[in-house]
């Protein structure tokens, strides 16, 4: 891999989209949200009360939407506020063959590509993270086409 450097300023709408896209999925929303629709339906057969049959639907079915819909609302709510408080500081990053070198205001270090234990590439940037203490978000406009290609071979190779 040829060597290449770059400066990121992340824009909130980037930093809001990586953030929420780091959020690791519960998984429990469908199934449960199914359980509790199916309940409902049942106390509606077994005429239980038209509120229980109601408050089972509609309780199910926000289980049901927890995941996929209602927790990326709240979570780029949550981020985008943060990215207002703080302020953001470019990141000039430096790949290699071997490493990635990161210099900004707080964080300055040369982090080998075997420290990485998260990696992803989406369409609009590339997730590197070191640790819980470092994540890089890289957005795909700051790259020209052959430094996409390179971090593309980054990431098989890991």
């Amino acid at each position: 891999m040829e060597s290449f450097s770059i400066s990121v300023l992340l824009t909130k709408d980037e930093y809001c989209s990586s953030e929420a896209h780091r959020l690791p999925s519960l998984g429990w929303g469908i199934p449960v949200g199914l359980f509790l629709m199916l309940c409902g339906v049942t106390v509606w057969v077994l005429q239980m009360g038209a509120a229980v049959t109601w408050a089972f639907l509609i309780i199910g079915v926000t289980a049901a939407l927890f995941d996929s819909m209602i927790l990326p609302v709240l979570t780029r709510g949550v981020v985008g506020a943060r990215f207002d408080r703080e302020r953001r500081e470019a990141w000039h990053l430096t790949f290699t063959a071997d490493d990635v070198t990161v210099q900004s205001g707080r964080v300055c270090g040369t982090f080998p590509y075997t420290l990485l234990t998260n990696a992803e590439e989406t369409v609009h940037y590339f997730n590197l993270d070191f640790g819980a203490e470092v994540s890089l978000c890289v957005p795909r406009r700051v790259l020209a086409p052959w430094q996409v290609s390179a971090l593309q071979g980054l990431l098989e190779r890991r």
